[in-house]
Parts: structure tokens; C-alpha cells; sequence
């Protein structure tokens, strides 16, 4: 899983990440509206995420066993 500074990126860059999947056949396009998990802990029972639709980050009141959406990056 990303961390929540890549997770960031990825919400700075929605559209642009959105358009490039868009022309990859068989792949998820980001969600606007949902939220996404990162790898970084806040405490032993939680991670940080992101809400797509506004870019706050935070626990946003989810812990680990709320099921959110993941969306795996590469670094290059």
C-alpha cells in the first residue's frame, strides 16, 4: 500500500491518473468520492486515509476493520 504522502500525490493528481487508466482496458478508475487507505499508522488500530472527495487526510473515524478502497503504487 502506498504511504499517505503517495496516497496525497495521488489525489493532487486524480484527474491526470484517472485519464491514464481511463486508456488501459480492464482498470479501476480512482473514486471521487470514497476513501482510500494508506500504509501509515496513526495508532495500533489505526491507518491513515484520505477522503477522495475533499483531500482530507487523517483516520477520518475508520479503523482497520472498516473496509476501505486500496490502490497500490509503484515508485519509480
Amino acid at each position: 500500500l502506498p504511504s499517505i504522502d503517495e496516497v496525497a500525490i495521488l489525489w493532487r493528481n486524480r484527474y491526470f491518473v484517472n485519464k491514464a487508466l481511463n486508456a488501459i482496458s480492464g482498470t479501476t478508475l480512482l473514486s471521487i468520492t470514497g476513501y482510500y487507505w494508506s500504509s501509515t499508522e496513526y495508532r495500533p488500530t489505526l491507518a491513515l486515509n484520505i477522503n477522495f472527495y475533499n483531500g482530507v487526510a487523517g483516520y477520518n473515524g475508520f479503523d482497520k476493520t472498516n473496509t476501505l478502497s486500496v490502490r497500490a503504487v509503484r515508485a519509480f
